[in-house]
């Protein structure tokens, strides 16, 4: 019974003994990690730093050296897209963004650089849903919804264009670029008295806009011809 007892105490103080070593162990391992993300941070702001700078190729190393640091750096990623991005090497960039967005998918600005990315490589839908993801997280920012308006005249989709663009000029009013595609949109869609109202903006930005003359002319005459019929 005494040697049952005393059996008992050991199991009992080695378990103990277990369960400190693993906590302590567990303890020293959450340190570590801690540590290891402070230096991500660290090294992450000054790559940021060197960007700023133009010192491209030092922050891009300072980035990659981020990530080695914390592989769970969706902002370090987004940031090698970028330079990838400014180098052309479009297809490198892409998959950081996507790396980005797989770690962090509520960032609207990851999807607008996935959409211009997907643009240069060709790949039109893969861009018209970035865009579109873009602006439901970023609605408003006019530029995005610009965008969106580009891809889906690409995809032959005036109506959902001139849509994105009205939402574009509704943002930023000021913008002649957004006037003159919503205009030509609203006129490719057959919305021909729109267009001819956006085209009338237009040449308040620039009387002396021949282009923007013909267009709306054309879009007149066009009107008349239909009026005519009815």
């Amino acid at each position: 019974a005494e040697m049952a007892a005393g059996w008992r105490f050991t199991r009992a103080a080695v378990s103990v003994f277990l369960v400190l070593s693993v906590t302590h162990a567990g303890e020293s391992e959450a340190c570590e990690y801690g540590k290891k993300l402070e230096e991500a941070d660290r090294v992450f702001q000054s790559a940021l730093e060197s960007l700023d700078k133009g010192e491209m190729m030092l922050a891009e190393r300072g980035l990659r050296s981020a990530i080695q640091l914390n592989p769970q750096y969706a902002d370090a990623y987004y940031n090698i897209g970028n330079i990838l991005l400014g180098k052309g090497e479009f297809k490198d960039g892409l998959e950081m963004l996507e790396k980005a967005i797989s770690l962090n998918s509520n960032v609207g600005a990851y999807h607008t650089m996935l959409g211009i990315c997907s643009i240069q490589l060709g790949n039109v839908e893969k861009a018209y849903s970035a865009f579109k993801r873009a602006c439901q997280l970023v609605p408003n920012d006019p530029w995005n919804h610009f965008n969106l308006g580009l891809v889906c005249e690409k995809l032959n989709n005036p109506s959902e264009a001139a849509e994105a663009y009205f939402k574009a000029v509704e943002l930023q009013a000021g913008e002649a670029k957004f006037h003159r595609k919503l205009a030509r949109a609203l006129d490719a869609n057959g919305e021909l008295r729109r267009a001819i109202n956006y085209y009338e903006n237009l040449l308040k930005f620039d009387p002396k806009d021949e282009e923007v003359k013909r267009w709306k002319a054309s879009a007149e005459m066009r009107v008349a011809v239909i009026e005519s019929r009815s």
